[in-house]
């Protein structure tokens, strides 16, 4: 090529591989300084893809695994609780078998049957607060109705072939002896001797019965008869209406055992109002000594006709059975962590009493259930917990092998960056020194012109 003046052909090409290895050096720069070999779509486009479509399932399995963190914090707390009304089970186990020893009197009894109370009272208090984040541990499915008024009314009233002794549960006495030991219990009756178990007689029962209330607190049970011949259960706030079926009945003394049948064996919530037949007739008794009502209160009240307002009675709604843990997508990703109640009444051991020998030695086997009941549960609590911390493994593996794929799509291989880094580095330096030498060269022509 013959020499000139006007295009510096030697200086162009210079420059030209001089922006080009800038350009180099820059991008290895960027590389080094981030630690990422693809910092924008330009680096690698199928690249950037994956690797964001894989740091978003890492995001999720991070987000599975703490929530999964969360249910076994919840499964602890529930187990906490159930621990402490286990130990005061083992308690009542201690009370009572103290209390079947022959050596006490009545009035010692009645000291333990006070500090059983209390544990109830306890393990009752235990059901209703226990939470985790406001969610109710111990309560199990629960059935939400809309109260709209507080205080019943009486509507209907006794079939006419019923009879009740009294408007007040404490006017009769039911007698109770256990070793020796004679005890009084408030009580009254409920006589349908008069039912034949014709149709009409049934008919005439239909919207018809009696209720009644413990006598230290205002939950009210009422019977109210259908011509059904299966039971069923209704509440309203305190008031439990027990729908008894006598479509089937054709004695009073069938009557008296579909009431019975009806209520828990007679115990309706497992409270201390008990239903006994006795002499031809239902008794309704409270099953402690000493009890006295309070009727200005409405405590200890028998009375005519079923005690709830209609409109009380509204859809149930059944929440609280479980608890959903999200640890994968989809349905299939879900842990359900079941609520069971855990209280007095679901285990029944709601008006156990120890106030006599027999009766003690009744309370241990009670108690036993009981605590077989609660082991159960914390077994079972168990059980899931191992099941949630091997999720937990799990996730934490699978998070652990995605992040090593993503980073061999998307992390700069610092050593081999590096060494481009260092070769562009001198390749800038001899570019910039060969752009010094090509503009020397034009100085030649000079001599020419000499």
């Amino acid at each position: 090529m013959g020499l000139a003046i006007r295009t510096n052909f030697s200086a162009l090409n210079a420059t030209r591989n001089l922006n080009k290895n800038s350009k180099k050096l820059d991008s290895a720069l960027e590389k080094l300084a981030s630690g990422y070999k693809i910092n924008r779509a330009g680096d690698d486009a199928s690249g950037l893809a994956i690797s964001e479509k894989m740091r978003a399932q890492i995001t999720a399995l991070d987000t599975y695994s703490d929530n999964a963190g969360n249910g076994i914090n919840l499964i602890q707390t529930a187990e906490g609780y159930m621990n402490e009304i286990g130990d005061m089970l083992n308690r009542c186990v201690e009370l009572s078998v103290k209390a079947a020893n022959g050596i006490y009197t009545p009035i010692e009894r009645e000291i333990v049957q006070d500090e059983v109370n209390k544990l109830h009272e306890e393990i009752d208090r235990i059901s209703e607060t226990a939470n985790f984040n406001m969610l109710k541990l111990l309560q199990g499915p629960k059935t939400e109705v809309n109260v709209i008024t507080s205080k019943p009314i009486i509507i209907n009233g006794l079939p006419p072939w019923g009879a009740l002794s009294s408007n007040f549960l404490v006017s009769d006495t039911y007698t109770t002896t256990s070793s020796g030991q004679t005890t009084q219990h408030p009580s009254a009756t409920f006589d349908a001797s008069a039912f034949t178990g014709s149709a009409a007689d049934i008919q005439a029962a239909v919207g018809t019965g009696f209720h009644t209330t413990c006598c230290t607190c205002t939950n009210h049970y009422s019977i109210e008869f259908t011509a059904e011949t299966t039971n069923s259960y209704q509440a309203s706030g305190s008031h439990n209406i027990y729908k008894i079926g006598i479509g089937n009945c054709q004695t009073a003394d069938d009557v008296y055992k579909a009431i019975i049948n009806g209520t828990n064996s007679g115990r309706p919530k497992g409270h201390y109002t008990q239903f006994v037949i006795q002499n031809g007739k239902l008794v309704i008794y409270d099953n402690r000594n000493g009890q006295k009502a309070s009727p200005g209160n409405d405590r200890g009240i028998l009375g005519a006709g079923v005690a709830y307002d209609p409109d009380d009675i509204t859809q149930e709604k059944t929440t609280g059975a479980f608890v959903s843990i999200n640890v994968g997508h989809k349905k299939v990703g879900k842990i359900l962590i079941g609520l069971s109640e855990i209280s007095t009444s679901s285990l029944g051991i709601g008006g156990v009493s120890v106030g006599s020998q027999e009766g003690a030695g009744q309370a241990i086997d009670i108690y036993r259930n009981a605590i077989n009941k609660v082991s159960i549960h914390r077994s079972i609590f168990g059980a899931l917990q191992n099941r949630v911390e091997y999720t937990i493994n799990n996730l934490d593996t699978t998070s652990e092998n995605t992040s090593a794929a993503k980073s061999r799509i998307k992390d700069t291989d610092m050593a081999k960056e590096m060494a481009e880094f260092t070769k562009n580095n001198i390749l800038m330096q001899a570019s910039q020194s060969m752009i010094a030498q090509a503009n020397t060269q034009v100085q030649n022509v000079l001599q020419l012109l000499q």
